[in-house]
């Protein structure tokens, strides 16, 4: 590789979403280039490869006390010498307890830990804010459900009991967590000088949080190829769409490819999954991200839907397609994809009983047995020769209790994830797709 004018390799991160992609991420490099410059901890020349939240948890981890306390005030208002991220179900009842201190007798459609999460992301940590004042006159970008004055003093209200319960526990968001990894880069910059990295390479660029991108914009200095990101706005699964330019990352005008061939799937497979598509898909520009031109130079079955009169039929269904397609191709890797942590768990015990050799994993990929049960969140860039969407019912996909009461606008952005994860999970097929359900399909399949 390229070397600086002090004889060195320049240093550079390469990060994404999860770790599990990370470790997948090193594994094609090291099969790609044995030899490339490793660097040999965060921020030596070199490639750094890491998942983004691990990286953050590093610097939370590795500063100071006081530096935790003078970040913490900067982002949250609070000093707090103690910081890691919240367990879900301590954030949900931190979020409980907040909602239940609305005194001014807020909508319901607003008044909920969906909406409230999301305004706390992108518009509090997103702008910095730390003061009702702030809140009060701060334009909302992006934020499609509109608050009138009194609607924002009552939120900020709850706001202020959600953080000092964070303050409390000594536990913060994720999201709020990155938000001080990046207020700790800098102020080491300011007294130092010196950042991290000389380039960071991003993907699955769509699934970062503002807390990332507040991250993302500590580690390197703003220059020629600072940040380089690879994205797909119909593969997020997580979090909210954001104009990075509000963060201080530029894209616009500077050298930017769309990618429209498909390496992995079939033609059949890849048509199957875009039907799933709906809606309008924003990129980091601002700009709606169509599926126009996507194409695929191989060719396939067409996907495949299964109906079964019950969940044990359609799982002793599964295991006789899988077992046939290994009588017909020993050397077939088989993803069996639930959306659900219950059903993985359901669907491997019964893959089990039915004679198969079965890895599961809610993260990932477990092991190198034939066939993997794995969560459709898990398998985000994996990728196998046959995949089985398992339990695609009306029941299922939309989970319509997570949108329950809310406003339509974060309605629509739950439902429009709910495609991304489908197409997401379809897309992993790289020569035949199966889909099974028992009871009425998920309305969200293509029709024909």
């Amino acid at each position: 590789g390229e070397v600086n004018a002090d004889g060195e390799h320049p240093r550079v991160l390469l990060t994404t979403y999860t770790r599990v992609l990370a470790d997948s991420l090193k594994s094609h490099m090291d099969a790609l280039n044995p030899v490339y410059p490793n660097a040999t901890y965060t921020g030596a020349p070199g490639l750094w490869i890491s998942g983004i939240d691990q990286l953050v948890v590093s610097v939370v981890r590795e500063a100071s006390r006081s530096d935790r306390a003078q970040a913490t005030r900067s982002v949250l208002g609070v000093p707090m010498r103690k910081v890691r991220p919240l367990t879900a179900r301590i954030e949900d009842q931190l979020w409980a307890d907040a909602i239940a201190f609305d005194e001014a007798g807020l909508d319901s459609s607003i008044c909920n830990q969906t909406f409230l999460s999301q305004e706390f992301e992108s518009v509090v940590l997103a702008n910095g804010i730390t003061e009702e004042r702030e809140y009060l006159r701060v334009a909302r970008s992006g934020r499609g459900t509109p608050l009138n004055r009194t609607d924002r003093k009552a939120i900020w209200a709850i706001f202020e009991k959600f953080i000092r319960g964070m303050a409390a526990e000594g536990q913060v968001t994720w999201q709020a967590h990155a938000a001080i990894g990046a207020e700790l880069l800098k102020n080491r910059f300011e007294a130092t000088g010196e950042r991290m990295f000389d380039h960071v390479l991003i993907d699955e660029a769509q699934d970062f949080h503002a807390g990332h991108w507040r991250f993302l914009r500590q580690l390197v200095s703003e220059g020629p190829n600072d940040v380089f990101l690879a994205e797909d706005a119909h593969q997020r699964i997580y979090g909210q769409p954001y104009v990075l330019s509000r963060f201080g990352i530029s894209t616009r005008g500077r050298a930017s490819k769309r990618l429209t061939l498909n390496y992995r799937t079939t033609r059949e497979t890849l048509d199957y999954a875009v039907r799933i598509l709906d809606g309008t898909w924003i990129d980091a520009e601002g700009e709606e991200d169509s599926t126009r031109g996507y194409r695929s130079a191989r060719s396939g079955p067409t996907p495949i839907l299964r109906r079964f009169e019950s969940e044990l039929d359609e799982i002793e269904g599964v295991a006789e397609l899988i077992s046939g397609l290994l009588d017909r191709d020993p050397g077939a890797r088989i993803g069996v994809l639930a959306r659900t942590t219950s059903l993985v768990k359901r669907a491997t015990n019964g893959l089990n009983e039915h004679g198969l050799e079965v890895g599961a994993s809610s993260r990932g990929a477990s092991d190198d047995a034939p066939v993997q049960v794995m969560t459709m969140h898990s398998a985000k860039g994996m990728e196998f020769t046959h995949v089985v969407l398992i339990g695609v019912g009306s029941d299922a996909l939309p989970q319509e209790w997570q949108y329950h009461g809310l406003a339509e606008t974060e309605r629509e952005g739950a439902l429009q994830r709910e495609r991304a994860l489908l197409y997401v999970a379809a897309s992993r097929a790289r020569d035949q797709l199966i889909i099974t359900t028992h009871g009425d399909p998920s309305e969200l399949l293509p029709r024909s």
